[in-house]
């Protein structure tokens, strides 16, 4: 009796059937055949070590490279000066947009009334080096003013009479010289720009420049004091009134915005206060000898009176009496009650002696407590600077210890100038501290710090306000230097950042190297309320490009540990975010399939869009190549798999999907080809996998077999009756059946 399988007759043969112990042989000498092969290859590699190939060796330079983008930044000593201090322009463009209103150019600002946009002042005094050279002249200008002003009324000076003066017709030429250069310096003001005392934002827009000096009491007077000489020639007015100059003398108590990098300089601020008392002692000392009796001394008993001597030689009596005013006035600035000398009125007369010995300590008190009140204003006035002085000769002691490289070290200071003057860390820390704010004050006073950038996010809008609270609570701020990688492809990924400042670019990996930044290409570019990572919240990934900071950039940090226990009150927002980020990766992956020949030269592409054609061919043809074109092709540039379902959510980066898209037409054929053939092979797979369970379960003898998938096509008409019976007949003088049902109906 011979058995039937599915009912087809068994086919006889000779040689015997493999049973199992027989595979397992094959395969134990197959394994150990695989194993001496493979230790023969480990020696003989072993031995070659001198030619193998090794990773390429990379510097601590290179690593750090790695991290940020040392083309980005400038060639200041401090990276993009510009970029230190937002001015008002972006400030306004800022606001314009938290409004909904489209935003100006970086060149003119539309103002919300719908005027012509406003213009830009000529001198930017944080990006512009013609400001600190104006600057630098006007300080050697006003150094010149300090000297010579004082001078002209030192004698009691007129302009009728030129030798009242010392020095002469020389001397009031100098000064005259002196304002009418200080006359334009104050004209070029009304087109320099400058820093806002309160709201630390550079002024750019030349209406406010005019109508801040025009309000300022300050800048009149200084024109004031340029017209001087005009009065005095005019009227014959003495020349005392010069006094009014030392309203120049302000520009070195604080140096000009031009010029704020020497505010933070040790040697300047040490030298500033000894140049101080010596410009000041003798403006005080030519008050004196004009107005202290020096000049009627001088005038009564003739300079001869006066005369000192030097080493045998002779002092003119009208320097001598200079220079002991000049003393008298240190030491009076200074808080002594008396100078050296001891000559004057209160020689010999007892009424004074009694009168210095009874205030002497009273007058030792107040000028201690004025000088206690005086400091400790300026101690509250400079408590943040000399906070922020304290860090930075910390960090100036640390990155000089452990011989920080001089690249690093800017990038180190930098982060420091800006942190101090856009983004004070220091200020906020006390702001945000739990003893200062209650709950609710410090929740409202973020919801305002975020309102431009975190609650325009697309993922807040509509939520629960409990929801954006608790959000908002958890954010952390994060500052970015120009050329940073914020994230960098391959890094693992935890957080969701938030832009609220600043200009980032989206690099993606490129054909060739798909690991090397320098190769990566730029698709897209973030700016405020824009957001990326949103994928890191959802899942365990890694970054699949590069996002770099071109500007300074303030981002808010979301984290994936802090915000999971806020979804256990709120699942649906969590779903709700999954399922935006599924859209995103399709989205990505249509991108991917899209870009992926975009570096591809038009020849080239048609003619692998040939082979991919003909390779089509020979797949519908051929069932038993189980490689696709596009598996091929795939393997040759990007090696990946967009329809692997962790692939996609790894990849979908809502940051890299606006880019522009390419208008090539073979680009969109091969893309469309790649997205047919995707949808094919998975097919062939699956088709495949039912295949395997069949002949493993035709192997293995199991009785219970998995259905077969349906037929593609209806099953072939039965054939004409007479053929059949022709058939029949064959079989049957052959002695064996006609058809299975009659060899089943013999048995």
């Amino acid at each position: 009796m011979s058995s039937t399988v599915n009912g087809e007759p068994a086919r006889q043969t000779s040689q015997p059937i493999r049973t199992d112990a027989t595979f397992d042989t094959k395969a134990k000498e197959d394994k150990w055949r695989n194993l001496l092969v493979l230790i023969l290859r480990d020696k003989v590699y072993r031995s070659l070590t001198f030619w193998r190939p090794r990773f390429e060796f990379k510097t601590a330079g290179d690593l750090a490279q790695t991290l940020y983008d040392r083309s980005k930044g400038g060639k200041d000593v401090l990276l993009d000066m510009k970029w230190l201090v937002q001015n008002d322009q972006e400030a306004a463009q800022t606001e314009e947009f938290a409004k909904g209103k489209p935003s100006a150019s970086d060149e003119s600002l539309t103002s919300g009334d719908g005027k012509k946009s406003e213009r830009k002042a000529w001198i930017e005094v944080f990006d512009s080096d013609l400001a600190c050279i104006i600057d630098l002249l006007m300080l050697l200008n006003v150094s010149l003013t300090m000297v010579v002003a004082p001078l002209t009324f030192l004698w009691d000076g007129r302009w009728e009479d030129p030798s009242s003066v010392p020095g002469g017709s020389d001397t009031l030429t100098l000064d005259v010289c002196m304002d009418v250069f200080y006359a334009i310096y104050l004209l070029l003001m009304l087109e320099m720009s400058y820093l806002h005392p309160e709201r630390r934002t550079e002024i750019v827009t030349s209406r406010k420049i005019r109508r801040w000096r025009m309000k300022s009491f300050l800048y009149w007077l200084k024109w004031l004091s340029v017209t001087v000489h005009i009065w005095a020639a005019s009227f014959g007015w003495p020349l005392f009134i010069n006094l009014l100059k030392v309203v120049r003398g302000g520009v070195f108590v604080e140096l000009p915005d031009s010029l704020w990098r020497l505010r933070d300089s040790s040697e300047v601020r040490l030298t500033k206060p000894i140049l101080l008392l010596i410009g000041v002692s003798h403006w005080v000392a030519c008050l004196l000898f004009c107005f202290g009796g020096f000049l009627e001394n001088l005038q009564q008993f003739g300079p001869e009176a006066s005369e000192t001597t030097f080493r045998g030689e002779v002092i003119d009596g009208k320097i001598s009496s200079y220079v002991v005013a000049y003393v008298e006035a240190i030491y009076m600035l200074t808080g002594a009650l008396d100078g050296p000398t001891g000559d004057g009125a209160r020689e010999g007369h007892f009424g004074a002696l009694i009168i210095v010995v009874i205030f002497a300590p009273i007058g030792q008190l107040v000028v201690s407590l004025f000088i206690a009140a005086i400091v400790q204003e300026q101690d509250l006035k400079h408590a943040l600077d000399k906070r922020h002085n304290e860090n930075k000769a910390f960090m100036q002691r640390a990155v000089q210890t452990l011989g920080i490289p001089k690249e690093l070290q800017r990038r180190v200071f930098s982060m420091h100038y800006f942190q101090k003057m856009s983004h004070d860390i220091e200020a906020f820390q006390i702001l945000f501290d739990g003893k200062n704010l209650s709950g609710a004050l410090s929740s409202a006073l973020k919801i305002y710090l975020y309102k431009e950038s975190v609650l325009n996010c697309a993922h807040l809008q509509g939520k629960d306000p409990n929801y954006i609270i608790e959000i908002v609570k958890i954010l952390q701020d994060v500052v970015c230097l120009p050329g940073e990688y914020i994230a960098r492809r391959g890094e693992i990924a935890h957080q969701m950042f938030f832009i609220a400042r600043g200009l980032l670019s989206v690099l993606v990996p490129g054909l060739d190297k798909p690991n090397d930044v320098a190769a990566a290409r730029a698709v897209n570019q973030l700016k405020l309320s824009d957001f990326f990572g949103e994928i890191a919240l959802i899942k365990d990934c890694v970054r699949t490009a590069w996002i770099r900071a071109d500007t300074y950039a303030l981002l808010s940090s979301l984290s994936r540990f802090d915000i999971e226990p806020i979804w256990k009150y709120f699942p649906e927002y969590r779903e709700e975010l999954e399922q935006q980020v599924k859209a995103t990766a399709e989205k990505d992956r249509s991108r991917k399939a899209r870009g992926r020949w975009q570096n591809v030269g038009h020849g080239e592409k048609r003619k692998k869009l040939m082979e991919l054609q003909a390779k089509d061919q020979i797949e519908k043809t051929s069932s038993a190549s189980r490689k696709t074109a596009r598996g091929s092709i795939l393997a040759a540039s990007m090696q990946d798999e967009p329809h692997d379902e962790a692939s996609i959510l790894e990849s979908g980066d809502s940051a890299a999907l606006n880019a522009p898209e390419s208008t090539d037409e073979t680009t969109k054929l091969l893309s469309e080809v790649l997205q047919r053939q995707n949808s094919l092979e998975e097919k062939f797979e699956a088709h495949g996998e039912k295949l395997a369970q069949i002949l493993e379960a035709l192997q293995g003898g199991q009785g219970d077999l998995p259905p077969l998938p349906p037929p593609s096509a209806p099953p072939l008409a039965p054939p004409p009756k007479k053929v059949v019976v022709k058939r029949v007949k064959k079989k049957a003088a052959a002695g064996g059946p006609g058809t299975p049902e009659e060899a089943g109906a013999g048995h």
